[in-house]
């Protein structure tokens, strides 16, 4: 039940930011692109290590450029496998 809780704060955590961004669009306001951790599950990998807020810029030295590429570049990795 927590994970689901958890899972369902995540959820709305980036529908809600994918409104600001349609909003802010919508009356002609800039809007960077930051891949932003909304949260981190407790006891997982990145639990102590990865915070609420945390701006990931790079994984493995390689830039963030869209959200879809930290997915794309920690998937490389096997289960326990540390990414950087």
């Amino acid at each position: 039940a927590e994970q689901s809780d958890q899972q369902n704060a995540e959820e709305f955590t980036q529908s809600l930011e994918s409104a600001k961004v349609a909003a802010f669009r919508q009356l002609d306001i800039p809007v960077g692109s930051q891949t932003v951790v909304a949260s981190v599950v407790k006891d997982a990998p990145a639990d102590g290590k990865l915070h609420a807020g945390d701006v990931i810029k790079a994984v493995d030295g390689t830039a963030i450029k869209a959200n879809t590429d930290v997915a794309k570049l920690v998937t490389k990795h096997k289960p326990g496998e540390r990414a950087v």
